[in-house]
């Protein structure tokens, strides 16, 4: 999975995150276009209260902060984000070039692409 959080510049200079999105990334070599349907929270946001709370709690770093962020992303903690209301932001398009180089050891399947010649 792949995790986006889109920010903005304000005209004071502060930096103000407007959306989030996930997308699974390919799982075989080749170009690919991704579509990513980003999402903003309504209100004040559950996102930002769990990870404040966080912060608080243990005085976490940044990167745990991220981490936690990253669960309610991911939906690995579904009963927070099911309580979150939210509405549809955006859509952000991207285009990977996907090489795998070790895939056996890291148990990643190998699929060929649809409409690839068998045995070509």
């Amino acid at each position: 999975q792949l995790h986006l959080q889109v920010l903005k510049l304000d005209a004071v200079g502060r930096i103000q995150t407007i959306s989030f999105g996930s997308v699974s990334l390919p799982t075989s070599p080749g170009h690919s276009e991704l579509v990513c349907r980003t999402w903003a929270p309504v209100g004040a946001s559950l996102l930002q209260e769990n990870t404040n709370l966080a912060a608080a709690t243990a005085g976490q770093s940044s990167s745990t902060l991220l981490a936690a962020r990253a669960e309610i992303l991911s939906n690995k903690l579904p009963e927070e984000r099911s309580k979150m209301v939210t509405k549809r932001s955006g859509i952000v398009r991207l285009e990977l070039d996907t090489i795998f180089r070790n895939a056996e050891p890291h148990r990643i399947l190998m699929m060929p692409k649809r409409g690839a010649a068998a045995g070509a």
